[in-house]
């Protein structure tokens, strides 16, 4: 089985200036560097997307087309899934619901119980608890009070904490104790 860094297309968006892909963030390059070693370790990253707002299928298509190129481009992910649904349409893949990860998880075969799910809001924290996953949030004002495993406070350090934490149970083949946090709490 394979295992899997799910991240929120945002939080790498919003390292990037989306016209011309330029640095926007000193750790950029670090980044990188942090996924190509995740990638060496055997995960698979996979970016989960959504629209925020109602487009008509071409506009998403090409949307989606842009982004999947430049992702790919900078980042080097390997997969990115987008849930086209609004709000309102009640869809079983529409972050907090687990349906994207699902989805990669048959399509791959993607062990979720070592998988982790990096995010900066409850919703993140939400998926990553409904699909079985590890979350590991970034602290910003959208988590409130909710479950997480690990809490870091960029995107450098949760990187670092997928590869501490799987580390250990590659080596040892237990799932460890979380969370790595001074307390978890529940939504």
């Amino acid at each position: 089985m394979n295992l899997a860094v799910f991240i929120d297309s945002k939080i790498l968006f919003s390292l990037i200036d989306e016209g011309n892909t330029s640095l926007k963030s000193p750790g950029f390059e670090s980044i990188v560097s942090l996924i190509n070693n995740l990638k060496g370790l055997g995960f698979l990253i996979i970016v989960i997307s959504h629209y925020k707002y109602r487009v008509s299928s071409l506009e998403m298509q090409i949307r989606h087309n842009n982004e999947v190129k430049l992702l790919k481009n900078v980042f080097n992910v390997d997969f990115i899934l987008t849930c086209p649904h609004d709000n309102d349409d009640d869809c079983y893949c529409r972050k907090p619901r687990p349906g994207l990860v699902y989805e990669a998880a048959h399509r791959w075969d993607i062990d979720l119980s070592h998988s982790f799910v990096i995010g900066d809001s409850w919703e993140d924290a939400k998926l990553a608890e409904s699909a079985g996953c590890f979350s590991v949030l970034i602290q910003s004002s959208r988590i409130v009070r909710c479950h997480r495993d690990i809490l870091v406070t960029d995107l450098e350090s949760a990187f670092s904490m997928v590869m501490k934490v799987s580390g250990l149970f590659m080596k040892t083949k237990v799932k460890p104790q979380l969370p790595l946090t001074s307390q978890r709490l529940e939504c």
